[in-house]
C-alpha cells in the first residue's frame, strides 16, 4: 500500500515555534502551495531553512522538505533529508519531534521497500512517543502511530488487523481535548478503513467510510489537501464495484486532476490503476492500454528508486562493517603490544 501518513507530519509539530515569519511561511507552504504548486512549495522549503532561529525549526523544515520530495516520488532524496533532521533531533530531549521524524522515516522506508529500516525507525518513534508529556500531543501521536501500524498490516494482507489499528487510532484522536487538526486526522483514518474494506470486498462498508472521510475532510482546515484525491479514488472504485459507472468516472476524474495538479506520485499510481480497472470493466481497450502504460512507467520508476535506496543502504552497511573491523584490529594490535611489553618486562 503506497499511500502514506507523511502529510500528518506537519499537522503534528506546529506548536513550538516562536518565529512569526517562519510560522507564516510554513503555514503558506503546507496549506496553499503544496496542494496546487508543489514545485514552488519545494523551493520555498529552502528559504524556510534560511530563516530558522533554532535547531528544532531546522529539523521541522527538513521534515517538510522530505515529505514534499517523497510526495513527488523522490524517495532516496527524501530519506537523505529526513536523516539530516533525525541527526538534529537525536541530540535534543524533544521527544515529540523525535517521534514524528522517526515516524516519517518509517513511512519513507516502508514505501521504498526497506521494511527493516522502516521498522527500526518505527520502534524509535514508539519509544520517543511514550515520553511525550503533553496529553493532547501524546494522543495525536498515538493516533498517527496506529495509522502507520495499519499500513504495515495492509502490506502484509492483514486487513482486519489494519482496521483494528485504525479503530484504536480513532479512540486516541477523540481523546484529544481541543485541536484544529483532529477532523483531518479522523478523515484520514476513515479513508484508510474504507480502503481496507475494499480489499476485503465489503463494498457497502467501504463506501460508508469513504463518505464519512469526505465529510470530515470538508470540515477540516486541510480541506484542499491531496487526501481528497485518495477519498475520491476510493469512492470511484466503490461506485464501479456497485455498477454505477457514471459516478465512478466523476470521482476517478477528480482523483486524476488532484494527482496531476499536486504531482503526488502515490496518488497518480492509485489513479492510473483505478482507471485501468474501470476501462477493463467497461471494455474500453484503448483507454485500458493507455492507463496500463502510464501505470507501468511509474512502476518501473519506483523499481529503479528502490534499487538505488537498497544500494545506498548496502554501501552504508559495508562502510560501517569496515569501520568496526578497523576498530577491532586496532584493539587487537594494542592488546598484543601490551602482552609483548609485559613479556619483555619479565
Amino acid at each position: 500500500m503506497r499511500n502514506t501518513i507523511l502529510i500528518l507530519y506537519f499537522t503534528g509539530v506546529q506548536c513550538f515555534s516562536q518565529n512569526a515569519v517562519y510560522d507564516s511561511l510554513y503555514h503558506n507552504i503546507t496549506k496553499e502551495l503544496l496542494p496546487s504548486q508543489p514545485s514552488k512549495a519545494l523551493i520555498a522549503t529552502k528559504y524556510l531553512e534560511q530563516i530558522t532561529s533554532n535547531d528544532l525549526e531546522k529539523a521541522k523544515g527538513l521534515g517538510l522538505r522530505a515529505y514534499i520530495l517523497g510526495q513527488q516520488g523522490l524517495k532516496l532524496e527524501a530519506i537523505k533529508v529526513i536523516e539530516q533532521a533525525n541527526n538534529i533531533v537525536s541530540k535534543t530531549e524533544n521527544h515529540l519531534y523525535k517521534a514524528h521524524i522517526n515516524g516519517l522515516l518509517s513511512s519513507l522506508s516502508r514505501e521504498s521497500g526497506t521494511l527493516w529500516t522502516g521498522k527500526k525507525a518505527l520502534n524509535k518513534a514508539i519509544k520517543a512517543g511514550k515520553k511525550i508529556t503533553c496529553k493532547n500531543e501524546s494522543f495525536k501521536f498515538q493516533g498517527n502511530l496506529q495509522q502507520e501500524l495499519a499500513y504495515y498490516a495492509m502490506d502484509a494482507g492483514a486487513f482486519n488487523e489494519s482496521i483494528a489499528h485504525l479503530q484504536l487510532g480513532i479512540y486516541f484522536f477523540n481523546s484529544v481535548a481541543k485541536d484544529s487538526t483532529i477532523m483531518f486526522h479522523l478523515a484520514k483514518t476513515n479513508m484508510l478503513i474504507g480502503k481496507n474494506f475494499l480489499q476485503l470486498q465489503k463494498v457497502d462498508s467501504a463506501f460508508f467510510y469513504y463518505q464519512k472521510a469526505k465529510h470530515q475532510l470538508q470540515r477540516s482546515q486541510y480541506s484542499n489537501s491531496s487526501l481528497r484525491g485518495f477519498i475520491f479514488n476510493g469512492l470511484g472504485v466503490a461506485y464501479m464495484k456497485m455498477g454505477d459507472y457514471e459516478c465512478a468516472l466523476v470521482n476517478l476524474e477528480n482523483t486524476l486532476n488532484i494527482a496531476e495538479t499536486s504531482n503526488y506520485y502515490n496518488l497518480k499510481m492509485e489513479s492510473y490503476k483505478a482507471f485501468q480497472e474501470y476501462y477493463k470493466t467497461i471494455k474500453d481497450i484503448d483507454n485500458y492500454i493507455y492507463y496500463s502504460e502510464k501505470s507501468e512507467k511509474l512502476s518501473k520508476l519506483e523499481a529503479e528508486n528502490r534499487k538505488k535506496i537498497t544500494n545506498e543502504l548496502l554501501i552504508k552497511l559495508e562502510k560501517r562493517q569496515e569501520g568496526m573491523q578497523l576498530i577491532y584490529r586496532k584493539k587487537l594490535s594494542f592488546y598484543w603490544q601490551q602482552l609483548y611489553c609485559q613479556f619483555q618486562s619479565e
